[in-house]
Formats: structure tokens, sequence, C-alpha cells
């Protein structure tokens, strides 16, 4: 990324940036933890949804954005899902 922001331009910017991993053909992204493994499942132009599984695969929480909502607000929740 060029620029002097620490702050990625999009949300497919930060995901790649940090590491989240692409699954079935870009569908959803997932980035493994020490806690479980955060999911966004993600598509232009779609809701989003922020899902946080537990080692075992099971759901801890979900979240899900309106199609409308602005990618900073996105890339803030899944800085907030991240195990400390």
């Amino acid at each position: 990324m060029t620029g002097t922001s620490d702050q990625p331009t999009t949300l497919l910017d930060y995901l790649m940036e940090h590491d989240f991993l692409p699954q079935d053909e870009g569908a959803w992204f997932d980035h493994p933890t020490g806690h479980g493994t955060i999911r966004l499942a993600y598509a232009e132009n779609n809701d989003t949804e922020l899902i946080a599984l537990t080692p075992a695969g099971a759901c801890r929480f979900t979240v899900r954005f309106d199609m409308n909502t602005p990618s900073a607000v996105i890339i803030a929740a899944l800085t907030a899902a991240e195990p400390a």
C-alpha cells in the first residue's frame, strides 16, 4: 500500500494486510487466532457478517453489517474481535 496513512483504504486491503485468508473463492475470509478464528463473510454490494469461532468451530458471536456500513466501522469491529 502506498501513502502515509496507517489505515488501509478499503476493507479488502485490510483483510490482505492482516493475513485474513480467502476461503471458498473469496466468499469469506478467515483469520486464525490463538483463541479460535475470526471469519468475515464479505461480498461487494452485500451485507457483511463478522463471526468469531472457538477453536472447536462453535460460534462465539456474530455481527451483521448493512452493505452501507463504512469500511472503517467494519475494520474497527475486526480489530476489537481480535483477542489481546
